[in-house]
């Protein structure tokens, strides 16, 4: 072999190297972005979470509220709000109460809403506060909430 064979076998032999690099990189980049999109989709999603928050407000000695703050990054549609009876027959929210509130059209994230308390003093223990509404696809979406008097 002469010294062009030497130079020619060398060149071939860096052309078939980075050719193996370029093929290893491109898988690894493939995989990166499958994993940012995973991660993006993923993001997105958590953006659209509704996740609602109860609690029992004292205004005053005779008054409280039902204060309903919706805690996630989505926004909640056609917000309802119903409350179980407990063993006595009595409930923490009248309905006329409810009903004068909701439905809420649109519970943005960080917003909250207040129902008042006007039945709590025949009510001791924990109370369930059923809530529905529709996320931003449109999906019907239900949670059960308890809530304390004390």
């Amino acid at each position: 072999m002469d010294t062009s064979d030497w130079i020619a076998s060398g060149s071939a032999l860096i052309a078939l190297t980075s050719l193996g690099y370029t093929v290893f990189f491109a898988r690894t980049q493939h995989k990166l972005n499958k994993i940012l999109v995973a991660e993006k989709e993923r993001e997105q999603a958590e953006r659209r979470v509704v996740s609602l928050r109860a609690e029992l407000i004292k205004e005053t000695p005779q008054n409280w509220i039902l204060r309903t703050t919706n805690v996630g990054q989505g926004a909640a549609y056609a917000v309802t709000v119903r409350c179980a009876k407990n063993e006595d027959g009595n409930a923490l929210l009248e309905d006329e109460d409810i009903d004068q509130i909701t439905p809420v059209a649109r519970l943005d994230s960080a917003h909250s809403f207040d129902i008042k308390a006007t039945n709590w003093y025949g009510v001791f223990g924990p109370q369930s506060i059923q809530y529905n509404w529709n996320d931003e696809d449109g999906t019907f979406c239900s949670t059960t909430l308890k809530v304390l008097i004390h």
